[in-house]
């Protein structure tokens, strides 16, 4: 079970590969869902119910036959919220993520599909829907993220300490009562720290198609050459704060940096939804989302993500180091893996670092190039595809 923005990728499900799904889904938390999908499809006769809050519908789907399909109504509105439905997950949970998906059509449907399908385990791809299922079936929850940190790295109002107690009530709830697995090192260890066990690490899954065979397409047909230096940043979702923020600090400490001292390097920055309250320096490129956006981060100089880091997925850290593009990064956003700056990135803690850091990657010498084949080699080790098919499997077994 897993959000969509709409269902016009399910043909991505289908098959594994990687730049059709690329093209047709949305964002990170997609792409690790169909790659989950995929290898758990090896396995099992696994069903897919896909429920769009923007379309307010959900689609249950078995290979590409839709089973069904119908509308629900989350309880976005005031009057929504007023209904025992809110109210009870709210009491029970604490939190209001999970309130408004608690859609007493969707939890009926979720019970009804259990039964007549036979189903003897739920896999979701998101804890904002764990008051939907019956207690007398097995749930596993891969978290996105640790919901308590997320808020205080994302939450810019006043309130964000009472949604951050809220958020640690329903983690521990969830944790203790089902299987949740972190995406992170560090989510593990906070996830950990709340329920007093160990909890199971599966990374950002996509990442293990970077080293089978069809990554070889990323290099071999760039659609355009640049005839200039750059970096780059690919920050998906400029909405998100930690997005917004690497941007901020590009346009506003290193842009100006690099004009100074680098003139003739620019810098490329990819997503979606730029905020038109911020100022372009005639160095900075606004890319947007393209297709060819693997074949063209393969040409820079490197990746800069000069944030401390969000919570989550991490695509824009995790991705140069599988690729063996150089990564600029500050050292809090490597989420508990063990990277380290002497032997697989560059500093990019201050606007300092950074300037640093670009002056050591233009010379292009062996140590470069040595520090680049310790991270791809280490990124490899960590997210083999083999290797987390095993660690699915060892999940579905315990």
């Amino acid at each position: 079970m897993h959000h969509a923005k709409n269902f016009e990728s399910n043909l991505a499900y289908s098959s594994d590969n990687f730049f059709a799904a690329n093209s047709m889904l949305f964002g990170a938390q997609e792409m690790d869902t169909w790659v989950g999908y995929r290898i758990l499809n090896q396995f099992n006769h696994v069903y897919r119910l896909q429920v769009s809050p923007y379309l307010g519908r959900f689609q249950l789907t078995d290979g590409l036959n839709i089973v069904m399909e119908d509308s629900f109504y989350p309880n976005y509105l005031l009057k929504d919220k007023l209904q025992i439905s809110y109210l009870s997950s709210m009491m029970k949970y604490g939190d209001s993520s999970i309130a408004i998906n608690h859609c007493r059509k969707l939890q009926e449907v979720i019970d009804m599909i259990i039964r007549t399908l036979e189903i003897d385990l739920i896999w979701t791809e998101t804890q904002f829907y764990d008051s939907l299922f019956p207690t007398r079936i097995r749930v596993i929850t891969r978290s996105v993220n640790f919901e308590p940190f997320h808020v205080l790295r994302e939450d810019p109002s006043l309130f964000k300490y009472v949604r951050y107690l809220s958020k640690r009530r329903s983690e521990k709830r969830i944790a203790k009562n089902g299987s949740v697995i972190a995406i992170s090192p560090r989510d593990s260890q906070l996830y950990a720290r709340l329920v007093k066990r160990e909890i199971p690490v599966l990374p950002l899954r996509q990442l293990s198609f970077v080293f089978r065979d069809n990554h070889n397409g990323m290099t071999n047909s760039p659609s355009k050459n640049f005839d200039f230096d750059f970096i780059h940043f690919a920050g998906s979702n400029f909405d998100v704060k930690h997005n917004r923020d690497n941007l901020k600090l590009i346009l506003n400490d290193i842009a100006p940096m690099v004009q100074s001292n680098l003139p003739n390097l620019k810098i490329l920055i990819f997503g979606h939804r730029f905020p038109r309250d911020l100022k372009f320096p005639a160095n900075v490129q606004q890319m947007h989302f393209r297709q060819d956006f693997h074949s063209i981060a393969l040409q820079s100089i490197g990746a800069i993500v000069p944030g401390e880091g969000g919570a989550g997925m991490q695509s824009k850290i995790f991705e140069p180091l599988c690729l063996g593009i150089p990564l600029i990064a500050n050292r809090k956003a490597i989420a508990g893996y063990p990277y380290t700056v002497d032997k697989h990135f560059w500093n990019g803690n201050s606007t300092t670092s950074v300037y640093e850091s670009l002056q050591n990657l233009r010379k292009k010498d062996d140590a470069v190039k040595a520090k680049i084949d310790r991270s791809r080699e280490l990124s490899r080790t960590l997210f083999d595809f083999e290797n987390i098919k095993r660690q699915m499997m060892s999940i579905l077994e315990f």
